[in-house]
Formats: structure tokens, sequence, C-alpha cells
């Protein structure tokens, strides 16, 4: 997935800058539990 984007409840939406990085670490550790979960 782009890095600018995050696919959230509401669809796919442009991460600003001030909290991309943010964002990044919660959509990684999602990312990681959601594959365990798999």
């Amino acid at each position: 997935m782009h890095a600018r984007y995050r696919w959230e409840p509401g669809g796919l939406h442009r991460a600003g800058p001030g909290h991309d990085g943010l964002r990044r670490e919660l959509t990684a550790a999602i990312t990681a539990v959601t594959a365990e979960a798999y």
C-alpha cells in the first residue's frame, strides 16, 4: 500500500504530514497483529 494513504473503516484517507509518522506506527502494529491472527 502507498505510504501516503491509510485504509480506514470510512475508506482510503490521505495521511497528513503532521501525524503520518504516528499513523504509520499504528498501522504497522495493527498489520503485525492481523498477520499473526491469520
